[in-house]
């Protein structure tokens, strides 16, 4: 038995484009390629800050600096997983798929 049709019949409007899976998919990559380049830029610099620590020589500026470029790094790049899991969260808790990380679900 079906429902009484009290609303009516919603019909999609013509003007919609079809191509939003496309422009989704767009999205997903930009996003992907900013992840990417966000870790990789934390990687580069979490390296460059133990380097200019080993080779500070025990000067207290120079491992300051080192400490300082290997905590942004850090918190950079805790920020960027955040982000991560946060858009994740966003696209599974509204059924979007933006393609950024395909994560199995039972």
């Amino acid at each position: 038995m079906n429902p009484p049709d009290i609303i009516g019949k919603i019909v999609m409007p013509a003007d919609i484009p079809q191509d939003v899976p496309a422009f989704l998919a767009i999205i997903g990559a930009i996003i992907r390629t900013i992840i990417a380049v966000g870790v990789l830029l934390s990687f580069f610099l979490l390296l460059l800050g133990g380097i200019s620590w080993i080779i500070s020589g025990g000067d207290e500026k120079a491992i300051a600096k080192a400490r300082g470029r290997i905590t942004a790094a850090l918190i950079g790049l805790i920020l960027l997983l955040s982000s991560l899991s946060i858009l994740i969260f966003i696209s599974k808790f509204f059924h979007i798929s933006l393609y950024v990380i395909e994560i199995p679900t039972p």
